[in-house]
């Protein structure tokens, strides 16, 4: 039996440097699956839009909606895809685009299910003020890692993440305003990058550009904030709970 690190801190800046980590060892993985669930969709999604366009507008709303409807069902899928990736990463064991597939396709209707509860939830309670919603997203922030990775039902995925979450929730939240504070530095610089080539190219090639960069900032976020979740949840759950020495010195190789 593996030696045991006792519980302990919340440290930002080890979910910071685990977060990059992951991704790098991954990014062949995190490419795939993003591309496949997310960018391609998108793309295609918006080409065929755009082509009907002018055309039969009934065929555009189904269009429209149903492919809205995919889009979002084929984003949980990857969102489970990832976190279960990730999760596995964390602890030592190298990940896979099949088997993160598999193990996101397996959960895909709880996941279903989560989503829809935490979505009308948060908007329930946006309606009434901006903190509770807040708090909310804070206590549920490891809810998709739960249902995942412990293969646990809706209701006690909820209740075992703002298990975990108690207590650290202002980290958790210092967490994510540092990653939206390094959202907000990518994109400002990506938009100056657009801006520059609307100077060097053609209007055809620069309409072109765009209808690509929507999708490809999409599946950058996807990729990001899941592999965001699952660290996060990886965080609480050793701070918390402790974790194997094995399995946590294979985190930092």
């Amino acid at each position: 039996m593996s030696a045991i690190i006792q519980p302990g801190r919340y440290e930002i800046t080890r979910v910071v440097r685990r977060v990059f980590a992951t991704l790098r060892r991954n990014a062949i993985t995190y490419v795939l699956l993003a591309g496949l669930l997310s960018f391609a969709p998108r793309v295609l999604w918006g080409t065929l839009r755009a082509q009907l366009i002018g055309g039969d507008q009934t065929l555009l709303v189904v269009v429209t909606f149903g492919g809205s409807a995919l889009i979002l069902l084929a984003g949980v899928l990857l969102q489970a895809a990832l976190v279960h990736g990730a999760v596995e990463d964390l602890r030592g064991d190298r990940s896979s685009w099949g088997r993160s597939l598999r193990a996101g396709t397996e959960r895909l209707l709880p996941a279903i299910g989560l989503a829809l509860v935490v979505v009308v939830a948060l908007a329930l309670a946006g309606l009434l003020l901006l903190v509770p919603g807040l708090v909310l997203a804070l206590m549920w922030m490891a809810a998709v890692p739960a249902l995942v990775v412990e293969r646990r039902g809706v209701r006690a995925s909820l209740a075992r993440s703002a298990k975990l979450t108690e207590g650290r929730r202002w980290a958790v939240l210092g967490t994510l305003l540092l990653f939206l504070a390094f959202g907000c530095v990518v994109f400002v610089v990506c938009s100056l990058v657009v801006g520059l080539f609307g100077v060097a190219y053609e209007a055809a090639t620069l309409a072109l550009l765009k209808n690509l960069i929507g999708p490809l900032f999409a599946a950058l976020f996807a990729v990001i904030s899941s592999v965001m979740v699952a660290t996060i949840y990886h965080e609480l759950k050793t701070a918390r709970e402790g974790e194997g020495v094995e399995a946590l010195a294979a985190a930092f190789d």
